[in-house]
């Protein structure tokens, strides 16, 4: 299977190191088991994601996507250091905002270029994380501002039942739906989205276990 590994960043990149046994960087390919990978960095939020993704699904053509990075959590029933798969995303900051109210993306009667678009969400119809090592399943939000008001993410879950929160994911969901490739993502929390001191950073335990996750998915597929 030719597989296409997803990082926002160098930082969590490097998570793969061990497996290239080299210095790596962004269009390095590696093989594990049956399956050769390629690394992908896209950057840093959607705009990036989505450019950098879809030109290289077009060239490309893998298999599968494996989108994997760290978030931070709308909710402290997850765990700093759990993982989780992702099988959504919303776009909580499209749309109409008020004093009164915040009208959705989708309300106000928009496309999202002709893929199913129900109340700011996407939903990724593929399932394979059933098939593969147990974590919860749960929805991420895509944002283009880093929350750290707890208003601001208290709103987003109820709103649109999101626990979990990047600047990516969405992004590269919504290419590779449109690609018609097959997209999983993982993501191991790093923070809470709260004021400091509550918010919580550790990096090392979010990218340790990340490292793990994508591992033991790699091997498992």
């Amino acid at each position: 299977m030719q597989i296409l590994l997803i990082f926002a960043t160098p930082i969590e990149a490097g998570i793969v190191q061990p497996l290239l046994g080299k210095e790596f960087k962004s269009g390095d390919r590696f093989q594990i088991g049956c399956h050769q990978v390629d690394l992908l960095i896209s950057g840093v939020g959607m705009v990036p994601a989505s450019i950098i993704t879809a030109m290289t699904l077009a060239v490309l053509r893998p298999d599968l996507v494996l989108h994997a990075g760290i978030s931070g959590s709308y909710h402290q029933s997850l765990s700093i250091g759990q993982t989780v798969w992702v099988d959504s995303e919303c776009f909580p900051e499209l749309g109409k905002e008020s004093d009164e109210d915040f009208v959705t993306f989708d309300k106000m009667g928009f496309d999202f270029a002709g893929l199913p678009f129900n109340n700011n969400t996407l939903r990724n119809p593929f399932e394979g994380y059933r098939y593969l090592p147990y974590r919860p399943v749960m929805g991420g939000a895509t944002v283009s501002c880093i929350s750290n008001q707890p208003d601001r993410g208290t709103s987003v879950h109820r709103r649109f039942g999101a626990l979990t929160e990047s600047m990516e994911g969405g992004a590269v969901l919504a290419a590779c739906m449109l690609a018609k490739i097959d997209c999983l993502q993982l993501r191991t929390i790093s923070n809470y989205c709260l004021p400091p001191p509550d918010d919580e950073w550790n990096l090392k335990l979010a990218l340790d276990n990340l490292q793990r996750a994508v591992v033991d998915t790699l091997k498992s597929l």
